[in-house]
């Protein structure tokens, strides 16, 4: 695995957990997307379209320069970290769940 990759592979947001709280978006706006009339909160891919649903890494926008320094695993361990709810699920390449805690020295 490349250092750009990350160890984060895969990012799942369990809509039936989510409680739109939005704090995903203050550290990680590129990714995650809250919709206030809706209150829902969901990912933005590179497709246009938005998701709840487990994807790869590489579908999802992310700023240019976290794709290109692997620091999107920075970004991405802290909004599930400060998810009050756990709803944001963080996979490696294996499909093993990461804990965000276990992301932070990197």
């Amino acid at each position: 695995m490349s250092e750009s990759q990350g160890k984060i592979r895969f990012v799942e947001l369990k809509g039936d957990v989510c409680i739109a709280s939005a704090t995903c978006c203050v550290v990680a706006g590129e990714i995650f997307k809250h919709d206030a009339a809706k209150r829902t909160t969901n990912m933005l891919c590179k497709n246009g379209s938005l998701t709840q649903l487990k994807v790869a890494v590489e579908e999802l926008v992310l700023s240019e320069g976290a794709a290109n320094t692997g620091s999107q695993d920075a970004a991405l361990s802290s909004a599930a970290g400060m998810c009050p709810v756990a709803a944001i699920r963080l996979y490696d390449a294996e499909g093993r769940r990461l804990e965000p805690d276990s992301l932070e020295a990197m």
